[in-house]
């Protein structure tokens, strides 16, 4: 599993993007967009950013998060990095796992990639966008579209991303009016 720098990912490849909404100041918790070239629809993708213990000088995994491939073959999460410096001179890292489906009744193929490298990217300035505009991806279920979310499209507790240029994560506060 490689960097694919700035370009779209293509099978075995991620890219770590900035999101509109996802933290724009120094001090913030951001947000980002982490997307994996599967392949394969409906693959089930999870990172896990890597802290650093200065006193230990271990590595260890934070939250992150998880998404579901889209028709094209590629997953999009969000993931939350720790506040940090947004020059800092070392690349960042995070653990990936990446299940295959099967045929029905088999077991999943499982592939593990860990210490992924990648620069943390400039914040983008912006609120998070109240509507939806253009094209979109719901990251817990690979739903993608344009125009207006289906009833139901987000799950509890699920992410929208705008796939503009650059990409922003759909405010909360619109997401949870989308589902009643």
């Amino acid at each position: 599993m490689a960097d694919s720098g700035t370009a779209a990912p293509a099978p075995g490849q991620y890219r770590v993007r900035a999101l509109v909404g996802g933290g724009a100041l120094a001090g913030d918790n951001q947000t980002i967009l982490v997307e994996v070239g599967t392949g394969i629809a409906n693959a089930w993708v999870r990172a896990w950013p890597l802290g650093f213990n200065l006193g230990t000088g271990l590595h260890f995994r934070l939250t992150g998060g998880a998404g579901r491939a889209a028709p094209d073959g590629v997953a999009r999460l969000t993931v939350l990095l720790p506040n940090g410096r947004v020059d800092a001179g070392g690349l960042l890292g995070m653990d990936l796992l990446v299940l295959l489906p099967g045929a029905p009744g088999t077991v999943p193929v499982r592939r593990g990639y860990a210490d992924r490298r990648f620069t943390r990217p400039a914040p983008q300035a912006g609120a998070a966008p109240t509507t939806v505009a253009g094209a979109w991806a719901v990251c817990e279920t690979g739903a993608t579209g344009t125009g207006a979310l289906p009833p139901g499209a987000v799950p509890p507790g699920g992410h929208v991303v705008l796939l503009t240029s650059p990409p922003a994560i759909l405010s909360r506060l619109r997401r949870y009016s989308q589902r009643t």
